[in-house]
Parts: structure tokens; C-alpha cells; sequence
């Protein structure tokens, strides 16, 4: 790739994503560990139903938190990344924190008004109303979570952040299961509403302090400050509502026409493949973001950038893959229980999309970056109803395998989308090399899913692991040049 004239050098940049991918790697795998150890005995001890229930209340709740943030723990981030002044980036600081305060009071109120028509919206009954009204202060602690967590990412403060996570997880795991243990279904909104008061609590002990501005702003200033933000958050949060929204239809369907414990088989399954593969997209993404909106305005650095974490992205998941692929039926074991095996065919073949989704992943970024809220709604909401429309029909027509195949149809679509904007739209474009490895890595994928199901593991293990390792080397390798 070409070294881009005033640029950070290929290898300080490498530097600081494998600092970045240390850190939050720690920190997600930790998180990981953690909610397998939830996970596990959650399965054991409430079961797919419960699970199931779980998840019903999380999509709900996601949705509401989504709504009243305005989605600005991304945009905030890339305004105050892009500040080219101190007194700019404390004055946009501090004003996120007052509006996501405000904003997050406002949605506690909202949640805790609508408490009966969640319950019967959602399961059908009024017997919820009292756990959607405990829940309803999810919306204060989840804003003010996010506001802090954004200036942290954005003033470079990943050590702080990844600690704060990491300490919040842990306390709310070690309270959390005793309070499982000994209640149940009882403690499902206890547990819930947990989650959210410790992540909280830990970012306020983490937060980034000494912010002054040379004088208090008005309400008025700081409305102001924020309206770029929240103009790019005000269609993030309505293409990721819709996205929330199709996931909560499809719950709501699994829900009535196959029964809770598919909802829970089905959320479980979604959580292994978005969210423990995912880690490592987290991880990069703490230092991607802010890296990419810094450079947004010229066009070969952010071209250089997009391919550059596109190509490491890959070649940090590969490995991964293979191993999934392999040990998919050991890994839902160990994390669930035996009335999860279902979910097995739904990650396995999943698996082959995860190169797809590494690359969209990458280019999605620079929508955020160029703060272009229409495109990125319209990506978004399209992709949420395809995804939606290859769950129900690949889901009847083979079950939970079928959701493996809607998984990699879905992100073949994406990507489609995501490039058209990317090429089109901004006069982008991704590299050959960065191409080619796409291809192949997707290819490979399939193969290994294939060669698994024929020769077994052990044959598949020794063929495609060194290979996936020697890739993952090579681009590393490459990287330093």
C-alpha cells in the first residue's frame, strides 16, 4: 500500500492497532470468559425458556436506550477525535455529557410510562408491567455510560476505558449469579438492571477528568455544539432502531409460531456468532475510529486506512474460524448445555460470512467518519429488513441451519450495499490485494466447513489451521513494510 505523505508511519500505526488489540483483546476476552460463565449457568439454571425471556426484555430495552441516546456515543466520538483545539474538544466533551444526561432522564420516564404496553406488546399480557417499570432507569445509567465512554475512546484514554469495562463486567457476574442461584426467573430484572448500574458506576470512577471550557455553556451553546452530532445520531438511531426493531420481530415470531426456547436457542446462537467473534472488531475498533475520522477529509489516507485494517481485520479472524468451525459442538457445550446443540449447524455455517463481514465492517466506518447520516440510514434499514426476510424464509425451510445460510446471504448483500456507497458514492475503492484476500479467505471458509463435515475435525484442523495462522503471519508481515 502507499505511505501516504503526512500520515502516522505504517509501523506506528501498526504499533498502536496492536496495543489497541492487547488491550481490548484482554478486555474482551475477559468480558467473554465472563459471559460464558453467565451464559452457562443461566442455561442450566432457567433454560432455554429463560434465556429466551431474557432476550425479550434485552431487545426491548436495546430499543428503547437506542431511541433516547440519539446513537451519539458513535458520532460524539468522531466530532471530538476530529477537534482541531482543545477548547473545541472540551466544549463538545462536555456539552455530550450534558445531553446524553438529559437525555437518558427523559427515556427513564418514557420506559417507565410505557411499562404496560411493553408488556403486552412484547409477551402478550400485562404480567411484565412491574419488571419494565424496574427496568426503566436502564435508560439514565445506559446514557450516561455511553457519554463517558466517548470521551474516553475519543481522548485516547483505551487503558481507562478497557479497565472500566473489564472491572464492570467481573463485579456484575460475581453479584449477578447468586442472585440467579437462589431466584430465578425472579431475578431476571434484578440481574438485568445490574448490569446496567455497575457499568455506570465503573465509567464514572474511570471517567476522563480536568475537562474545563473558559466558561460554563449555556443550554443554548451546548445544544449547539452538539447539533453535528446529534444530526448524524438522529439517523443512526433510526436505522439501528429498525435493525432492533427487525431482530424483535423475529423474536416475536420465533416466539409464536415455534415457542420461547427457539427464541432462546436463536438468541444465544446470534450472541455466539455476533458477539464472540465480534470481540475482536471491538477491540480494533477503539483505536480504528477515531484514526479513520482524524483522516476522513483526504481521500487516499482514508483509501490506505479502509484496506490497511480491512486486510489485518482478516487475517486476526481467519484462525478464528477455523477454530469455531471445528469445535463448534464442543464450544456450545461448554458455554450452554445440551438443549442448545440445535444452534450448532446456525454457527458453523455462519462462520463462512465472518471475512465479509470484517471487510463491510471496515468500509461502514467511513460512512460514521464523513458523518453521512442518510447513506449510512439507508444501508442500514435495508440491510436490517434482508436480514429479517432471509431469517423467516431460510429458518422454515431448514431450520436453524437455514439461519447459518440467511447469516452469509444477508452479509453478501451488505457488503454489495456497502461497496456501492464506498465506490460510488465517495470515489473509494478497496485494493486488489485486499480483493483477492476476501475471495479467498471467504472460499477457504466454505472448504473448511465442507472438509469438517467429510474427513472430521482432526483432518480439517491440520489443514486449515496452519494455513489460516500463515496467512494471519503473512499480514502482519506485510503490514511492517
Amino acid at each position: 500500500m502507499a505511505q501516504v505523505t503526512g500520515s502516522p508511519s505504517r509501523r506506528g500505526i501498526r504499533s498502536r492497532v496492536f496495543k489497541a488489540l492487547s488491550v481490548f483483546g484482554f478486555v474482551q476476552a475477559l468480558t467473554v470468559l465472563c459471559q460464558v460463565v453467565r451464559t452457562k449457568f443461566t442455561a442450566l439454571w432457567i433454560g432455554a425458556v429463560g434465556t429466551g425471556v431474557i432476550g425479550l426484555y434485552n431487545s426491548t430495552m436495546d430499543i428503547l436506550t437506542n431511541l433516547c441516546q440519539l446513537n451519539l456515543r458513535q458520532s460524539a466520538v468522531a466530532d471530538i477525535s476530529a477537534a482541531t483545539d482543545d477548547e473545541r474538544r472540551a466544549l463538545l466533551a462536555v456539552s455530550v455529557r450534558r445531553v446524553m444526561f438529559l437525555t437518558g432522564l427523559a427515556g427513564t420516564l418514557v420506559a417507565g410510562a410505557l411499562a404496560p404496553l411493553l408488556s403486552r406488546w412484547t409477551f402478550g399480557d400485562s404480567a411484565h408491567t412491574g419488571t419494565f417499570l424496574l427496568l426503566a432507569p436502564m435508560m439514565l445509567f445506559s446514557a450516561v455510560t455511553a457519554s463517558e465512554q466517548a470521551v474516553m475512546q475519543a481522548y485516547d484514554r483505551l487503558t481507562a476505558l478497557a479497565r472500566s469495562s473489564a472491572l464492570a463486567t467481573v463485579t456484575a457476574v460475581a453479584i449477578s449469579l447468586p442472585l440467579l442461584y437462589f431466584y430465578r426467573f425472579a431475578a431476571i430484572g434484578p440481574v438485568l438492571l445490574l448490569y446496567s448500574v455497575t457499568n455506570c458506576a465503573f465509567a464514572l470512577i474511570y471517567r476522563v477528568r480536568g475537562i474545563r471550557t473558559q466558561q460554563r455553556p449555556s443550554l443554548r451553546h451546548t445544544l449547539g455544539a452538539v447539533r453535528r452530532m446529534v444530526s448524524l445520531g438522529f439517523y443512526m438511531t433510526a436505522c439501528y432502531t429498525a435493525d432492533l426493531v427487525f431482530s424483535w420481530f423475529f423474536a416475536i415470531y420465533l416466539n409464536k409460531y415455534y415457542g420461547t426456547a427457539d427464541v432462546g436457542i436463536y438468541r444465544s446462537g446470534f450472541t455466539l456468532v455476533n458477539t464472540y467473534i465480534g470481540v475482536v472488531f471491538t477491540a480494533i475498533s477503539m483505536e480504528y475510529f477515531p484514526r479513520l475520522a482524524s483522516g476522513i477529509g483526504r481521500r487516499l489516507l482514508t483509501r490506505v486506512t479502509v484496506d490497511y485494517q480491512s486486510m489485518l481485520s482478516m487475517g486476526v479472524v481467519a484462525p478464528l474460524i477455523v477454530l469455531f468451525v471445528v469445535f463448534c459442538p464442543l464450544i456450545v457445550r461448554l458455554l450452554f448445555s445440551p438443549e442448545f446443540d440445535a444452534m450448532t449447524p446456525f454457527v458453523s455455517i455462519a462462520m463462512a460470512a465472518i471475512p465479509m463481514r470484517a471487510v463491510s465492517w471496515c468500509m461502514a466506518f467511513t460512512l460514521l467518519a464523513k458523518g453521512d447520516g442518510p447513506a449510512y440510514a439507508v444501508t442500514e434499514t435495508i440491510s436490517g429488513a434482508v436480514c429479517l426476510a432471509f431469517n423467516i424464509l431460510f429458518f422454515r425451510w431448514w431450520g436453524f441451519a437455514g439461519l447459518g445460510y440467511a447469516y452469509f446471504a444477508w452479509y453478501a448483500v451488505y457488503i454489495a450495499m456497502i461497496y456501492g456507497v464506498y465506490r460510488f458514492r465517495y470515489g473509494l475503492k478497496l485494493g486488489k490485494a485486499t480483493l483477492f484476500s476476501l475471495l479467498g479467505v471467504t472460499v477457504a471458509s466454505w472448504l473448511c466447513l465442507v472438509c469438517n463435515r467429510v474427513l472430521g475435525q482432526w483432518y480439517t484442523l491440520a489443514i486449515f489451521l496452519p494455513a489460516a495462522l500463515i496467512y494471519g503471519a503473512g499480514v502482519w508481515r506485510v503490514s511492517r513494510r
